[in-house]
């Protein structure tokens, strides 16, 4: 588990670099540091994601928690407590 979630880190690392050197016509501050943060972050996210649609007591799927996932990192927690239909 530990090498295939390295794994996808670095993969997902080596994605969001070039992205992040290139936005705004320059180089992101800390780059290759900011990547990797965001690539560990939604590694987590999606771990956590898969744990919860395996757990038959919590009833969630994946459209649901993808939903909320979004809502959280793009709003922070009080986006949570908004009703996603405005």
């Amino acid at each position: 588990m530990r090498r295939a979630r390295a794994e996808a880190t670095r993969h997902l690392t080596s994605v969001l670099s070039p992205w992040l050197d290139h936005a705004d016509g320059g180089s992101a501050p800390g780059g290759e540091r900011t990547a990797a943060a965001a690539a560990a972050l939604a590694v987590g996210v999606a771990e956590a994601g898969a744990r919860m649609l395996l757990d038959t007591g919590r009833h969630w799927t994946p459209a649901e928690l993808a939903r909320l996932a979004a809502r959280l990192f793009a709003g922070g927690v009080p986006a949570l407590a908004e009703d996603p239909q405005d």
